[in-house]
């Protein structure tokens, strides 16, 4: 016999919490299946209690290449960058931290300087991209390092900020971001791995396409992005900060509203299309979106069939309800995402408050595939409002 609503209600909110307080065990795999679904567009009252049943998410969104097709915003507590804000009424202008999905964006404007021919191409090597005086530092088989391998953190530089929290005095981007001269610090580490090799999750790397982008352009990348993606999207509200002597951190310090992140949801969908203009190359975003290399996660959900990564963007096939789809998620600390499903042209945007909290890890796409995977399917048939 099927559980009543309020016991449904009951049940989700006890699977959510049991799911934060064992570090998303995948026990969870079937909480919140009580929760009745009905396709969005009929009612969306199936999701009622949503801020309840998955406490610390603060925003979650759900675009089709037109339009935004279901929101919900909560209360929580947020921080900037570290700052603590208290509680926070979300909506859809408020500013958020997006942490790494600073990254993939990054990338993309990579992308626009090559097509603007500031840059030769991703082969072309590091050491003919940077200025002057970080030269010396690429001596030897340095030398082979090329923007390809930085794009896609293969470039073999010693480098740990995964096995250390970044509480952790000695965790390499926590270092990185107080040292004098942040490009220097990355640069000076021993090659440890021939470039193109072995993909090492490397924050530094990001910060050396900042490096370049503002070597090449003449231009600090927040007039860049300025210049070349939020003017022409519209977005009027954004910051990006510094983290330490990384001014802005490129790695980590935007922030942005969710409308922001639902319209840079669509421009993906769009192949780079917005209003008819073309603001990032549809073959670089191809590119980006590819798996150049692969790796292990074995923390991963069982629904999680495979791992890589592109250029700053991680790179999936997931089951969603009854079919294997490819996912492309740019992903920041603490649950922040831009998840697409390019085949369904769909893409969900998540902003939550777990910041350093290992629990969440995968949580977001766990919501995804227990509360949104009816709505994720639906999402073509949706015509504009």
């Amino acid at each position: 016999m099927a559980l009543s609503d309020s016991n449904a209600k009951s049940e989700s909110i006890r699977c959510s919490i049991n799911c934060l307080l064992l570090g998303c065990s995948l026990l969870v795999m079937g909480c919140a299946q009580h929760k009745r679904h009905t396709p969005i567009g009929q009612s969306d009252s199936w999701d009622d209690g949503f801020c309840e049943a998955w406490p610390g998410f603060h925003a979650v969104l759900v675009v089709n290449l037109q339009n935004v097709q279901f929101e919900r915003y909560c209360t929580g507590d947020d921080w900037r960058l570290g700052e603590f804000l208290g509680p926070v009424s979300f909506n859809r202008n408020r500013l958020h931290d997006v942490r790494s999905i600073s990254k993939t964006i990054t990338a993309w404007l990579v992308g626009v300087a090559i097509e603007e021919r500031d840059i030769v191409g991703v082969d072309q090597p590091l050491h003919q991209l940077l200025p002057n005086q970080y030269v010396p530092q690429l001596s030897g088989r340095k030398q082979q390092i090329t923007l390809r391998h930085v794009l896609t953190m293969t470039a073999g530089l010693a480098w740990d900020e995964e096995t250390l929290p970044y509480s952790n005095p000695e965790n390499d981007e926590r270092q990185m971001s107080v040292s004098h001269d942040p490009a220097e610090f990355v640069l000076q580490k021993p090659l440890i791995s021939e470039p193109g090799s072995r993909f090492n999750y490397h924050g530094g790397m990001t910060h050396l396409l900042k490096v370049v982008l503002e070597n090449v352009t003449g231009l600090g990348i927040e007039s860049y992005a300025q210049s070349k993606l939020f003017e022409p999207l519209g977005i009027k509200r954004w910051q990006w900060l510094a983290t330490g002597n990384a001014r802005p951190s490129a790695y980590a310090g935007l922030r942005l509203s969710p409308d922001a992140l639902q319209k840079m949801a669509r421009l993906v969908l769009n192949e780079g299309q917005w209003d008819g203009v073309q603001i990032i190359p549809s073959k670089w975003l191809a590119a980006v979106n590819h798996t150049q290399v692969s790796y292990q996660d074995g923390e991963a959900p069982d629904f999680v069939l495979d791992h890589g990564y592109g250029y700053q963007v991680w790179t999936n096939s997931m089951h969603v309800m009854d079919q294997i789809q490819p996912v492309t998620t740019a992903m920041g600390n603490g649950g922040q995402r831009i998840i697409w499903y390019p085949r369904m042209g769909c893409a969900v945007v998540v902003l939550a408050g777990g910041y350093g909290a290992e629990k969440m890890n995968w949580l977001p796409e766990l919501m995804v595939q227990h509360w949104l995977s009816p709505v994720v399917m639906g999402c073509r048939r949706f015509e504009p409002k």
